[in-house]
């Protein structure tokens, strides 16, 4: 028995669209790839260049200094907690710690110490929090964007904060501060700055969720697989069988 190629129409038509779908998503997928790309390498040419003095928030560009390393001079107040729960680092479930720092020359900015990590049974609420220290505080310059509002929480007040997403209008607002820079901008502290044993401080905080290139290059080679095996699929489903004579 003999096949001969006949596609059905039907089938062909499913295909085509299910081709189409799989083109846009792997477009997008690439486009997201070559923006993504763009922007580590602005991240990157920012933070190597010299450190920026922070001892007030005068002059303070959140554009202009995003991403960039600073040393600020000022004294943290770590009797002023907030907990931003549900994020990860280095495969650990934990939640992100932060504490206002007044600086020096007026103005006062938030800084994520660090993170600590949790579990069902134990909440970051209940580890043991390592005193800071003193200045000056070696950090990045980050504004995040979007700001990730968690209205159930935007009441809250008091020195203790607990938030699921790192809602930083939403601490800003609880802690009543209004001389911060007036966008939702946090300072992240470096490596230097890890606590015994908590917090771990790092810029991989705020790095490692948006520098994701490769993520957006590896969806783009799934759907295009994809892609090619619909093909296969559209043509093994238009052979048919011929009787040989």
């Amino acid at each position: 028995m003999d096949f001969e190629f006949r596609p059905r129409v039907g089938v062909t038509v499913i295909a085509v669209f299910a081709a189409l779908v799989l083109t846009a998503l792997a477009t997008w997928q690439i486009a997201r790839f070559l923006e993504k790309s763009e922007l580590e390498d602005e991240w990157n040419r920012r933070q190597a260049e010299a450190p920026v003095q922070l001892r007030d928030l005068a002059d303070f560009d959140a554009n202009a200094l995003d991403f960039r390393r600073a040393v600020a001079h000022g004294a943290l107040d770590e009797s002023r907690v907030a907990v931003f729960d549900n994020h990860r680092f280095r495969a650990e479930p934990g939640c992100l710690i932060a504490s206002p720092l007044a600086l020096t020359g007026g103005g006062t900015v938030i800084v994520i110490r660090g993170f600590v990590p949790h579990t069902r049974q134990q909440r970051c609420t209940e580890a043991t929090i390592s005193p800071a220290g003193h200045g000056p505080w070696n950090a990045l310059v980050h504004t995040v964007r979007p700001n990730l509002a968690d209205t159930p929480h935007r009441d809250q007040r008091g020195a203790s904060q607990q938030w699921d997403t790192l809602d930083i209008d939403g601490a800003y607002a609880a802690w009543e501060i209004h001389d911060g820079p007036g966008t939702s901008t946090v300072l992240v502290l470096d490596e230097d700055h890890v606590g015994d044993p908590f917090p771990l401080a790092s810029f991989e905080h705020v790095s490692a969720p948006y520098l994701t290139s490769m993520r957006h290059l590896n969806y783009a080679g799934t759907w295009l697989i994809s892609l090619l095996l619909l093909a296969g699929l559209w043509g093994g489903m238009s052979m048919r069988r011929v009787p040989t004579a």
